[in-house]
């Protein structure tokens, strides 16, 4: 039986060596075809195929991650040859082994992520930049990438909020200072502001408040301005 489709158009994510530790084995149903398994190594790397077939796929890549653990069937690229080919065989079950790049992300993971950004005023625009540059352009979607790129992911964003919140507390120092919380030098007076922070809708801390409360205050603090000013 012939166990694929050929398909030259198949993007390659590049030449990868080939290592020695079996990260993941895909186990295909046995229909009675000579081809029933896949192992590979952290990099996607074919270390080996059976029952038969090892010479054919040994050093190929497995290269479609989506396709892999969403509809179950296996894309891999012939760096030899610069072709690639769908196996047709449907996945069985699939064998992860220790902090691999294609142990896919858990569904805990997903929610975690989701509830993180509905917190922060931030763009798809953003978060799919974030994801793509993390999976070289193969995905914009967090349910698609795998363990070791989501927490990649996670560091880039947290450190991308960390910012975003700074600048929206400065946003609001300077719309408080334009409405007279300021020292006798005419420099933002923090213990003013801090006061005023906490007396409002969230009883928070300023640094304690998330992207979505600071966008609010931002919101609150220009009235007060606009009320001083006018």
């Amino acid at each position: 039986m012939t166990p694929e489709n050929k398909n030259s158009q198949i993007p390659t994510e590049g030449t990868a060596t080939p290592a020695t530790s079996v990260k993941a084995k895909i186990h295909f149903i046995d229909e009675g075809q000579d081809l029933t398994y896949f192992e590979m190594d952290e990099n996607g790397i074919i270390t080996d195929a059976g029952i038969f077939h090892k010479e054919m796929y040994e050093g190929n890549q497995i290269v479609n991650f989506r396709s892999l653990i969403e509809r179950g069937f296996v894309v891999q690229w012939d760096p030899k040859k610069g072709t690639g080919s769908s196996i047709k065989y449907p996945i069985e079950r699939i064998e992860w082994r220790g902090n691999s790049l294609f142990k896919p992300v858990t569904k805990k993971q997903i929610k975690y992520f989701k509830t993180f950004l509905s917190h922060e005023p931030h763009g798809e625009r953003v978060v799919h930049t974030i994801i793509r540059n993390w999976t070289v352009n193969r995905t914009h979607h967090i349910s698609e990438v795998s363990d070791q790129e989501f927490q990649k992911i996670l560091s880039d964003l947290v450190d991308e909020v960390h910012t975003s919140r700074d600048k929206q507390r400065k946003r609001v120092i300077s719309h408080l200072a334009e409405a007279g919380f300021t020292t006798p030098d005419g420099k933002p007076d923090m213990n003013a502001i801090n006061n005023w922070v906490e007396k409002q809708k969230y009883k928070k801390r300023f640094n304690h408040l998330n992207g979505a409360q600071l966008s609010e205050l931002i919101y609150a603090a220009a009235q007060v301005k606009k009320h001083h000013l006018s």
